[in-house]
């Protein structure tokens, strides 16, 4: 399971809350994606989020990161399909910006 910590948290306006939060993927990455639970990132409503940027260290990690609202799950992708199961993405962080209105 990806490791989630919040780096930033800011009220904004009424309860919408604005959160910052980096995750360094795990070392056995499973297919169809690792589980982001609202309580990881402080909120209590589903947000919109933004995936600022994503450091890559290691061979064979992934190049881009998605996330998908209905299943509340980042994947991750190669440049040609999903990561495959088991794979070692400990090298992998995303930072993503994660916001309620």
């Amino acid at each position: 399971m990806a490791t989630i910590t919040r780096t930033f948290t800011k009220p904004t306006r009424g309860d919408s809350r604005f959160v910052v939060a980096e995750v360094v993927f795990s070392s056995s990455y499973t297919t169809g994606g690792e589980p982001l639970t609202l309580a990881q990132l402080g909120l209590e409503s589903a947000p919109a989020f933004v995936i600022s940027s994503i450091k890559v260290a290691g061979a064979g990690a992934a190049t881009e990161v998605y996330f998908d609202v209905p299943s509340l799950k980042l994947l991750a992708y190669t440049a040609t399909a999903e990561v495959a199961n088991a794979t070692n993405l400990s090298g992998v962080t995303v930072q993503l910006v994660a916001f309620t209105g």
